[in-house]
């Protein structure tokens, strides 16, 4: 019994037990009266909440919350909204009308409810651990590993063997450390996945002999003692060994993109698999000890949990490339009769030299993947700095080439140089390591926005030829196909991308334009609404748009009334509830047509507004087609997004006869 007075916050039903980390509802049990039961909620799912409560009524911005719940670690926005998704669903909160939580557009979070704080005693707290047992562990080994050293619990947990606790080990690295545990991470993964993929060795698990491996995610790296941790080197390794084992044909690898989300709180191994759709995912951890690199990594069945495989990896800091041949020699070895030659070579290759340029190229890959305009500079200064220490890196040239694309993409550097340099460091990269997808798929993005498409068509080729699960050059590929209006070559690819990267907002809503641009309606909605499904807070205005052109170019009026009436109120609820409303009396009245006028009607009431290409959309949907021209004509003196889209939208069938519409394309620069 622990009698000491414990705090605790209260708000509505719920009571939140800040020491025992703990949410728990206050549920009515007959004659017993009130009890407590508790409502499970992921560690950083609690952190939120815990500094909502702590902050009640005051508006906490998405970046505070970066710095409060994730400090230091590469998270974007995306994880404070999924997590808040989270908890309005575990307190039954409604974002429309919230009890709760309110959402400040484009700013951040306020906790509404009132909030009560409590004192009370001999109260016990209780809590749960889940552990992973290994099925097949080498008893000599393990007991070899304890002998040298106590080890704490918090070191081992679901890792087998034991290693030792590092009581006085610096948190920095010497880079020469940081490129052989770089390299053994790698390399030793590959063994373990090599292992499993040929043999099937883990009959316990029941896995049958030669069971093929179609699809892994493999999770951030976490350091074995938490007060060690480097997260730049751990997410560095990771990107590192999915970009090596991307290339491995026949097996689909989950991008840095996807998993990114993992790198905080405990891991529901079956859940995680869910989400990500793979059978198999690969854990591991890492650490320097004295002049030791360890790592231990396990094999893990997404489906129920079980370990399919475990193993440790101990070697002394000393001849870097002679341990590093050693360990290529292994790998090669166990997967010769699966791999062809030249996969063989780009899974064992290393392309740094220089154990500094690669500890800056994994920083470099860890800002990068931020991206965020601060996040990219942040990158590009590293890879340029790698490339600085080893003229020979074929990486860090690779890392500049998709930096300044982004940044050219984003608007932080002018289009041109950002393309000129961009084309510069591709260039030089596939010159010094022509087997590198990323440079290629980079380089065929500025050869496409240069004019060049013959050019960038064989880039993109190139790039999915040696490394077919890399799904950004999927996507690019699919946009650039349905740019030229191959829309039935742009479909597959851009299904590719999705299969290969199912959790991304850009890849999802690709997909339903794709989807939409050649025709296939309901499929097209059916994948809006799933992109929204992924993150409650994405109500962009393209989403609504192609939702909505989806459902009236299939005649389902009232389907399209709810996007419709979000655009035309800006995400404001209460308004758009007035306009749904207004749009569905004018459908039941009038049909289609007064839908369209009532739509006109609402646009002219807010002037403010650019509503340029909805006024062409009503207008030709009305069948007036001089106005139609007015308004597209408008839509293209401001370059909005749509216009570049418009010799694909079906919505404008109607006036491709048109002559107006041929001098439309002439001056857009479009395909009739």
């Amino acid at each position: 019994m622990n009698d000491k007075p414990k705090h605790f916050y209260e708000f509505g039903e719920f009571r939140l037990d800040e020491a025992g980390r703990r949410l728990l509802r206050a549920v009515e049990n007959g004659e017993a009266g009130r009890e407590w039961e508790e409502v499970p909620l992921q560690q950083k799912v609690f952190d939120v909440l815990l500094s909502l409560v702590r902050q009640s009524q005051d508006l906490i911005e998405r970046d505070k919350f970066l710095d409060e719940v994730w400090p230091g670690t590469s998270v974007e926005h995306h994880r404070v909204t999924a997590n808040i998704s989270t908890l309005r669903r575990a307190l039954g909160d409604d974002k429309g009308a919230p009890r709760f939580i309110s959402t400040v557009p484009s700013k951040g979070y306020r906790f509404v409810a009132d909030v009560r704080e409590v004192v009370e005693t001999n109260i016990v707290a209780e809590r749960i651990s889940t552990h992973i047992v290994v099925d097949e562990i080498d008893a000599n080994e393990a007991k070899g590993t304890a002998d040298r050293q106590e080890t704490p619990p918090e070191a081992t947990a679901g890792l087998v063997p034991a290693l030792p606790h590092p009581v006085s080990e610096p948190r920095t690295l010497h880079p020469k450390s940081i490129f052989l545990a770089s390299s053994l991470v790698i390399l030793f993964c590959c063994v373990a996945l090599a292992f499993y993929i040929t043999s099937g060795r883990s009959e316990k698990a029941g896995v049958a002999p030669g069971m093929p491996l179609r699809s892994l995610a493999i999770l951030p790296f976490k350091p074995l003692v938490s007060d060690h941790a480097d997260p730049a080197l751990e997410l560095g390794m990771t990107d590192a060994l999915i970009t090596r084992l991307g290339s491995i044909k026949g097996i689909v690898v989950r991008p840095t993109g996807s998993i990114l989300r993992y790198t905080d709180g405990e891991r529901n191994i079956r859940d995680i698999g869910n989400e990500l759709d793979v059978e198999v995912l690969l854990d591991g951890k890492v650490q320097k000890v004295g002049k030791r690199v360890r790592l231990s990594v396990q094999l893990v069945r997404a489906r129920d949990g079980a370990v399919l495989w475990a193993g440790a990896f101990d070697e002394e800091t000393g001849d870097i490339l002679a341990v590093q041949d050693s360990v290529s020699g292994r790998v090669a070895e166990t997967l010769a009769w699966k791999l062809s030659g030249e996969d063989r070579e780009r899974l064992t290759k290393i392309d740094a030299t220089n154990g500094e340029a690669y500890e800056l190229y994994l920083r470099g890959r860890y800002f990068w993947n931020k991206r965020s305009v601060e996040g990219l500079k942040t990158g590009l200064d590293y890879f340029k700095r790698a490339a600085e220490k080893d003229r020979n890196f074929a990486l860090a040239y690779a890392g500049q080439a998709d930096s300044y694309l982004l940044l050219g993409l984003r608007n932080a550097l002018p289009a041109q140089m950002a393309r000129d340099e961009a084309r510069a460091a591709a260039t030089t990269a596939i010159k010094l390591n022509e087997s590198l997808a990323e440079p290629h798929a980079s380089l065929a993005r500025v050869e496409e926005f240069s004019g060049h498409r013959a050019d960038a068509e064989r880039e993109y080729l190139r790039a999915t030829e040696l490394n077919p699960n890399y799904p950004t050059a999927r996507f690019w590929h699919s946009r650039f196909l349905l740019r030229r209006k191959r829309i039935e070559e742009a479909v597959p690819e851009a299904e590719k991308a999705h299969n290969l990267d199912p959790l991304s907002l850009p890849v999802n809503m690709n997909l339903g334009e794709v989807l939409f641009h050649a025709r296939r309606y309901d499929g097209a909605a059916r994948q809006f609404r799933k992109t929204r499904e992924l993150d409650q807070n994405f109500e962009t205005r393209q989403l609504n748009y192609y939702l909505y052109a989806s459902y009236a170019q299939a005649g389902k009026y009232e389907e399209a009334i709810p996007p419709l009436a979000t655009i035309l109120s800006k995400s404001d609820a209460l308004k758009g509830a007035r306009i749904e409303a207004e749009l569905s009396d004018a459908l039941h009245a009038q049909g289609a047509q007064g839908l369209w006028r009532k739509e006109i009607e609402i646009m002219k009431r807010d002037a403010d507004e650019d509503y340029t290409i909805l006024f062409a959309d009503a207008y030709v949907r009305l069948g007036e087609k001089n106005e139609a021209f007015e308004w597209l004509n408008r839509c293209a003196d401001r370059l909005n997004w749509q216009i570049y889209f418009l010799n694909l939208d079906p919505t404008f069938d109607p006036l491709r006869s048109d002559a107006r519409y041929a001098e439309l394309m002439q001056r857009l620069d479009l395909q009739p």
